[in-house]
């Protein structure tokens, strides 16, 4: 429990580097309010990072693995809700940005957040 982030890098496309402390950093400026959020980057379903944020997130990583093992791979935005929790993904390519949290989370801020960390990676 409690916040499980991390200074690991993740090794993306064409070798660039994402580190997870500018996705923690990006979590805590975006959702200064969120009590807990988790968020990964995979590349069709091999996790490439993953970051948990706040003491409530144990559940969101199996959650996450759920999603993606069952999303199509096309390019696709879409949001679920699982209890009272909000699943945003966002398929782009290859790659498949998701973030858990909880209902009080904007969607239009999630998807902006998530748009963010695309950006950084290699298309």
């Amino acid at each position: 429990a409690g916040d499980r982030s991390s200074s690991s890098t993740c090794l993306l496309r064409a070798g660039k580097r994402l580190h997870s402390s500018s996705i923690t950093q990006g979590i805590q400026s975006t959702f200064p309010t969120c009590r807990s959020m988790y968020v990964m980057i995979a590349e069709n379903t091999e996790i490439l990072a993953e970051v948990s944020h706040g003491k409530d997130a144990d559940d969101f990583p199996q959650i996450a693995r759920h999603v993606v093992r069952k999303l199509e791979q096309r390019n696709q935005i879409r949001s679920l809700t699982h209890g009272n929790m909000m699943v945003h993904v966002k398929v782009s390519g290859s790659y498949v940005f998701l973030c858990v949290g909880d209902g009080t989370m904007a969607m239009r801020i999630c998807f902006a957040f998530l748009d963010n960390i695309e950006s950084k990676t290699p298309s």
